[in-house]
């Protein structure tokens, strides 16, 4: 899993917050710092691909209405592949022992920070429908 991060504070932390568990699951994680990484892309069985800017929560799904596409076409995906390839290259892979032992009060802020998120999330979904 390719994660863009060091623009938000808040976004980073909410996402370590989950690195432990993904990590224990056996997710590869990297970390891309050189440049803001908003799209949300993948390849399947190189077959086809999928790209756009939806997250996986209720603000991209309810409110913001962000959408992916879906392409199937090979030459599509494999450049796409070879595209990820190389961010995949260029970003800093995660360790378990990087997160085994954090600080308590790293523990703490990304459990705040996770917190706030949802709250906002539950907040913000939940008045849409009022």
């Amino acid at each position: 899993m390719l994660l863009g991060v060091g623009q938000f504070q808040l976004q980073d932390a909410v996402a370590h917050s989950f690195y432990p568990k993904l990590l224990r699951s056996g997710v590869k994680l990297v970390e891309y710092h050189k440049a803001q990484l908003h799209a949300k892309v993948a390849v399947v069985d190189d077959d086809w691909a999928t790209v756009g800017s939806s997250n996986y929560d209720g603000l991209s799904l309810f409110v913001n209405q962000e959408a992916n596409v879906v392409i199937k076409d090979v030459k599509f995906s494999n450049d796409l592949r070879t595209q990820i390839k190389r961010a995949v290259a260029d970003g800093i892979t995660v360790h378990f022992a990087d997160y085994a032992n954090i600080r308590w009060y790293k523990r703490v802020w990304y459990g705040f920070a996770y917190l706030v998120y949802e709250t906002i999330i539950r907040v913000v979904t939940w008045s849409k429908y009022i």
